[in-house]
């Protein structure tokens, strides 16, 4: 659900919650809840999401892709919420996803300051990995993130699961203004003793923010070689998702996603073996009189490539 989640939004920004707020339900005025989003790309393919939101709580997300002629491709993906009594999401159930091969149930919990400390993803195929992450804090800042993927297999025909592990770890400066990523990948055992520490080369992520938005994001290897940056510029006016406070707090590590405004221009610079690849986006909007887009026109452009233009329609 988290990769749906984000792949869904590609392209604007989510704005930063405030976990404190684990009491409130999503309630703003009706007129300006995002009820449908419909993306349709350069050559004709479409996506729609639906929203629906009883008592103030978002309760189902429902994805269809389409083909150029409209017709569907596909099953729709749905991925329906369960709520504790503070309105937060403890348990998502995704169904038809990848035709069902990808069905599973995200299990999450919080502490007393209303954090979430574990996510719990487990498919419906009982043949699939299982992940398990937990979260750690100081106060409400994020500062770990320790992934443990079990992934099923066999060892000259004996049944074996290994263990990868996976840790983010997140320090801050500048007022909050830059956070520093450290990740690093392991194999365990079952007893929890490492047996390799080369499962992915290590990286540090850098977000630079202002006025709640990320300007800035850079990549680098153990030894600083550069892999990408991307840059981005915001309007000032409101993201359509911003009401969905209970689904945000599920992704308290998104920094480059979470923006209180919409990204009007994304360039993204990789450096793949010495050679330099740029991609921009830059994003029209029309907007409502409450200031929330209603209309984008998204043009994108790979270096010596044709512009491509896309299309964004919100419905409230």
């Amino acid at each position: 659900m988290k990769k749906f989640f984000i792949s869904l939004i590609a392209g604007i920004a989510l704005v930063s919650c405030n976990k404190n707020d684990d009491n409130k339900k999503e309630n703003p005025q009706e007129s300006n809840i995002l009820r449908k989003m419909t993306t349709r790309d350069a050559e004709g393919n479409s996506s729609v999401a639906l929203y629906t939101v009883e008592n103030g709580r978002l309760t189902t997300i429902t994805h269809q892709k389409y083909s150029k002629n409209d017709t569907p491709n596909g099953t729709p993906e749905v991925s329906t919420f369960y709520y504790d009594s503070h309105n937060r999401i403890i348990k998502a159930v995704t169904t038809g996803s990848e035709g069902g091969a990808d069905d599973k149930t995200d299990k999450y919990s919080y502490d007393d300051q209303g954090n979430l400390v574990t996510y719990e993803k487990i498919f419906t195929d009982s043949h699939r990995s299982k992940e398990f992450y937990e979260y750690s804090y100081t106060g409400k800042q994020l500062t770990k993130i320790f992934q443990k993927t079990y992934i099923k297999g066999s060892i000259n025909g004996v049944p074996h699961t290994r263990i990868d592990c996976y840790e983010e770890t997140f320090t801050y400066s500048n007022g909050g203004n830059t956070i520093v990523q450290h990740n690093k990948g392991f194999e365990i055992d079952a007893q929890g003793a490492v047996i390799s520490r080369t499962i992915y080369e290590a990286n540090t992520i850098t977000y630079t923010l202002s006025n709640g938005n990320v300007v800035k994001t850079d990549n680098k290897d153990s030894d600083g070689r550069l892999h990408y940056v991307v840059e981005s510029t915001y309007d000032t006016k409101n993201n359509p998702l911003q009401h969905f406070v209970s689904m945000l707090a599920l992704y308290p590590e998104v920094f480059s996603e979470k923006a209180k405004n919409n990204i009007t221009k994304m360039t993204t610079t990789i450096n793949d073996n010495g050679k330099t690849q740029v991609t921009t986006v830059r994003s029209e909007y029309n907007y409502n009189t409450s200031g929330y887009p209603i209309s984008a026109k998204v043009y994108t452009k790979n270096d010596n490539e044709t512009e491509k233009e896309s299309t964004i329609v919100y419905e409230y």
